[in-house]
């Protein structure tokens, strides 16, 4: 993860309190404060907002390469999660992406988004293993299975090598043999 500069992390606290003081005024909301702010989000989520704790967290490499859109844009990460937390003093019971989230993001001046538009393709972080059953005959579709699914399908093999109980892949019906393992892929 890219290092967060003082200036950057001042940044976001000018933005945050500048809607502090917009959620005192227009909400009469006197006892709000910034809340606390972390930068540990990983993959594809811009932020979230925990209201309980009073605390946002950010995705601070996805921060770093949309700098200026993230803090202070009309679709601002800062200004979205603020507004999550204000909703919730307002009332606690209201829907997250509602119409009162949506006057407050308004009120601070975000276009009430609900996701962000970030190019989110260098941020994945999660890799899944499949594995490709197919038939010797090579009559068959390839099936994939998840690791849970290839595992129960290894332990139906080692109770009965016939096959007959075979239960995610079954025996072929064009020429009646067995399922097997072909490869194994990263998706």
């Amino acid at each position: 993860m890219k290092q967060i500069s003082f200036e950057t992390n001042d940044r976001v606290l000018n933005e945050l309190l500048k809607c502090v003081k917009i959620g005192r005024e227009k909400y009469n909301l006197p006892h709000i404060k910034i809340p606390d702010v972390t930068y540990d989000v990983k993959g594809t989520y811009a932020g979230w907002a925990h209201c309980r704790e009073w605390k946002i967290r950010l995705n601070g490499e996805m921060m770093m390469d949309h700098l200026d859109k993230f803090i202070e844009s009309e679709r601002s990460t800062v200004k979205h999660e603020m507004a999550h937390l204000i909703t919730h003093k307002i009332d606690p019971t209201a829907r997250s992406h509602g119409k009162l989230w949506k006057s407050v993001c308004k009120a601070l001046g975000h276009d009430a988004s609900r996701c962000h538009d970030y190019d989110v393709t260098k941020y994945k972080t999660r890799t899944y293993t499949r594995h490709v059953w197919s038939c010797p005959c090579g009559k068959s579709d390839e099936v994939l299975l998840t690791a849970k699914k290839h595992k129960r399908q290894m332990d139906f093999i080692k109770k009965d090598p016939n096959g007959t109980f075979g239960f995610y892949v079954r025996n072929h019906k064009k020429c009646g043999r067995m399922v097997y393992l072909n490869k194994t892929t990263e998706i």
